[in-house]
């Protein structure tokens, strides 16, 4: 009898630990819900489809194949030209589909925006950045190498190119962007302010 009562409790024990088991969680796994407005998302898909439309407009595909952005000409500039390894200086106005500015950097009252065109270029990380160049989203790397010093361009960027699923300030996440971008000065690799 107590033989039989110890193989059975052994029998329950091990079928409870198998149980908790099956049932943890891991830690390991990100399964982090993004959270979206469906509706604003379809939005902004709509309104990027719809500006392909306009002739003033030139789709510019990345050469990574992440997708394209829409630009159009505002003032044409005779500068030096903007490279992949460049780090820039810009005035910049930012807007949702909805008109609303979310940030901007203007003429007479801001200093330029200092942005590296491209994070992942040598010297221009954030532990090499000694100038304090900002790194931009992946819309403004394909904008900005096709733009020189003087250049002013309306750039229309899709939300996969710009934060994506993120939240980033009052932007929310699903955004396409609306940039005006003025570039005033330009930095090749190796050069110094």
């Amino acid at each position: 009898m107590i033989r039989k009562f110890g193989y059975i409790a052994f029998l329950f024990l091990c079928a409870l630990s198998f149980s908790l088991v099956s049932c943890g969680s891991d830690d390991d796994d990100d399964n982090t819900e993004v959270v979206y407005d469906e509706a604003w998302k379809a939005e902004n898909e709509q309104a990027f489809e719809e500006k392909k439309s306009d002739p003033e407009f030139t789709e510019v595909k990345s050469t990574g194949n992440e997708g394209s952005i829409l630009m159009k000409q505002l003032q044409a500039g005779d500068g030096e030209r903007v490279y992949y390894t460049s780090r820039v200086k810009v005035y910049y106005k930012c807007s949702t589909i909805d008109g609303v500015v979310q940030d901007e950097r203007s003429r007479p009252y801001d200093d330029p925006f200092r942005v590296a065109v491209s994070s992942g270029v040598a010297d221009y990380d954030s532990s090499s950045n000694p100038d304090g160049y900002s790194t931009v989203i992946i819309g403004w790397t394909i904008a900005l190498q096709q733009m020189r010093v003087g250049d002013k361009w309306e750039v229309w960027i899709p939300w996969q190119l710009a934060y994506g699923y993120e939240q980033k300030g009052d932007i929310q996440p699903c955004s396409a962007l609306i940039f005006e971008i003025e570039v005033v000065d330009v930095l090749q690799k190796g050069e110094t302010e």
